[in-house]
């Protein structure tokens, strides 16, 4: 069963309890739990608990819809990009992204 995925328009967006996806399971498990911990401080916006679920946790529609395995492959992908300075300054050049921008 997958998670109920959280909007930006809902009143409080409730931070994700565990990581979806295997890839660096315990390593993200392990920061969403200290997430966990500075979020019951108060330290984040809605914002930033939707991104904590979408980047950290994997909780996106995206890496639903085409099925487990694509979602998987396709988590696993933008969690490398996000977390390797040279591809996301690669990405961040990249002249179709900048097109669309």
């Amino acid at each position: 069963m997958r998670p109920r995925i959280a909007t930006l328009g809902e009143k409080r967006v409730t931070l994700a309890l565990r990581v979806d996806h295997d890839h660096e399971w315990k390593m993200r498990q392990k920061w969403l739990v200290k997430a966990g911990i500075k979020d019951k401080k108060g330290v984040f916006s809605d914002a930033d608990r939707y991104l904590l679920n979408w980047f950290l946790a994997g909780h996106c529609e995206a890496f639903y819809e085409r099925g487990r395995e694509i979602g998987r492959a396709m988590f696993a992908a933008v969690w490398d990009c996000i977390t390797d300075a040279n591809k996301l300054a690669a990405l961040e050049r990249d002249p179709i992204l900048a097109f669309v921008n």
